[in-house]
């Protein structure tokens, strides 16, 4: 499997803590070689071992997490059409934290804060189409900011569709 089809559409943001904690490592760095401390030169194996082992795990939950969205097949104007999300942890070992899934809008759609390994959960999400007509759902991203939340990495679940909203519906009380 390529990069291209375990990521698609991948995004990788430095977060400020990130930039913090890369700025906080140039500086133990320099004070380590300056001084010829081995005190100093373990903790900076560990703060970028610590670096190293946020970034892996982060990427292996992006690649072992699958999402699922259906539709209702009949959506009105005005009304919430409720999305069936189906969240998928195909690791064996790892269980997958923090995942975000986000509208193009970058609103948030779903929070899960855990998912287990080899665990799979369902979940609703509402979506309101103001008006009739083709309208379109998507892209939504899967984002994962955990384990340590130096990077923010992301990929597209839902490509761009397009979805037949129906006319809103006539009130049924009689006037």
């Amino acid at each position: 499997m390529s990069f291209a089809d375990a990521f698609p559409g991948f995004k990788l943001k430095l977060t400020r803590w990130g930039a913090l904690y890369i700025a906080g490592c140039v500086i133990l760095g320099l004070a380590a070689v300056n001084t010829g401390n081995n005190a100093l030169m373990s903790m900076l194996a560990v703060a970028l071992g610590s670096y190293v082992v946020s970034g892996t795990w982060s990427r292996q939950v992006l690649a072992s997490v699958e999402v699922a969205v259906s539709m209702p097949p009949e959506v009105y104007a005005g009304r919430a059409a409720v999305a069936v999300v189906e969240v998928v942890n195909r690791s064996r070992t790892f269980p997958a934290y923090g995942l975000v899934i986000k509208d193009g809008d970058g609103r948030t759609l779903l929070v899960e804060p855990l998912l287990g390994r080899q665990d799979r959960k369902r979940r609703s999400v509402e979506v309101v189409f103001d008006r009739r007509g083709w309208s379109s759902v998507g892209p939504w991203r899967l984002e994962v900011l955990l384990p340590l939340g130096f990077f923010l990495k992301s990929k597209e679940l839902l490509p761009e569709r397009k979805v037949l909203v129906l006319p809103r519906l006539l009130p049924t009380t009689p006037r």
